[in-house]
């Protein structure tokens, strides 16, 4: 239901003054299409440490595994999934950043909005906005595993995540709404 109100009601959840300051973290707001590129190397940050895990678990693997690895890769992805939390974690980080507040939602908003005439100022705060939420959302991610931080502070990182993730929705609604006027 959050997500619902967020993305009816995007402006007052996220105000542009908000979006400013949050792009001011990475010195200003960023041209709209480097923030969609950044936005795609940001999607493709999950899949390349999951790379990295398997290569490294692979190099103690047995030669059976290796093979068996290669040959249906996707079948290897959900055995590790089910038995190491940690890749579980970076798969919906991957899964999650294909979703519709993930890169394709920016990218068809910052498109959309800028085709619509929205002044390109305010597409490069929101989508810069997008990124420094999106980015802070993966940390809060991951940190929010008891492993990392204790089962202590978990649910401090889970609050920080979904504020996160509520702050790149609202980008997104934002950028899509403004086209929508």
């Amino acid at each position: 239901m959050i997500p619902s109100i967020v993305a009816l009601f995007p402006s007052t959840v996220f105000p542009r003054s908000v979006a400013t300051g949050c792009a001011a973290l990475v010195g200003g707001p960023l041209k709209p299409l480097q923030c969609v590129y950044y936005a795609f190397l940001l999607t493709m940050l999950p899949v390349g440490v999951k790379i990295t895990m398997k290569i490294v678990a692979g190099a103690s693997a047995p030669p059976a595994d290796q093979i068996d690895a290669n040959v249906d890769p996707r079948a290897g992805d959900r055995k590790r999934v089910a038995t190491d939390p940690t890749y579980a974690r970076v798969s919906a980080i991957e899964s999650h950043m294909y979703e519709a507040v993930g890169f394709t939602g920016l990218a068809l908003a910052v498109l959309v909005a800028l085709q619509a005439g929205v002044s390109e100022g305010a597409v490069a705060i929101y989508a810069t906005s997008y990124l420094v939420s999106k980015a802070a959302w993966m940390a809060f991610y991951m940190a929010s595993l008891p492993q990392f931080v204790g089962k202590g502070f978990a649910g401090v990182f889970g609050v920080a995540r979904t504020c996160s993730f509520l702050a790149s929705e609202a980008c997104v609604a934002t950028l899509l709404q403004l086209a929508a006027r």
